[in-house]
C-alpha cells in the first residue's frame, strides 16, 4: 500500500540510505555530485557493473517538468549497508537505486553494421 511504502521510505531515510523521500521533484540540483553517488553505490551495491557503465559516461540525468529547490528527487546516498535490509526495505531500496542509475545514464548508441558496409 502507499502508506506502507512511505513508512519503508521513511525508515530508509532515517537510516541514511536514501535522500528525503520527496516524490514531486523531478530535477536533480546542479550541486548534487552524481558521479560521487554512483561511485559510492559501486562500492556497496551489487550493481557495480552498471555503476561502472554510468561512470564511463556521459552522465546526464533526465529532467522532468517539476523543479523545486527544497529537496531533490529520491536517490540512494551510497551510505550504509543495503545488504542488511529486510524484504520490503530491500525491494524499495533496489527500486530507488535502479531508477537513479537509469535516470543518470545516457547509454551510448549501439553500433550496428550499416547497409553500406554489408
Amino acid at each position: 500500500s502507499p502508506a506502507r511504502t512511505m513508512r519503508i521510505a521513511e525508515s530508509l531515510y532515517m537510516a541514511g540510505l536514501i535522500s528525503y523521500p520527496r516524490v514531486d521533484n523531478t530535477v536533480y540540483p546542479a550541486t548534487l555530485d552524481l558521479g560521487a553517488v554512483v561511485s559510492d553505490l559501486a562500492k556497496i551495491n551489487r550493481r557495480w557493473r552498471v555503476c561502472k557503465k554510468v561512470l564511463a559516461g556521459p552522465m546526464k540525468p533526465t529532467r522532468g517538468k517539476v523543479e523545486t529547490t527544497d529537496h531533490p528527487p529520491i536517490y540512494p546516498t551510497g551510505e550504509g549497508d543495503p545488504s542488511a535490509l529486510d524484504g520490503g526495505q530491500r525491494k524499495l531500496y533496489d527500486l530507488i537505486a535502479r531508477r537513479f542509475l537509469q535516470r543518470s545514464w545516457v547509454p551510448r548508441p549501439s553500433r550496428t553494421p550499416s547497409s553500406s558496409s554489408m
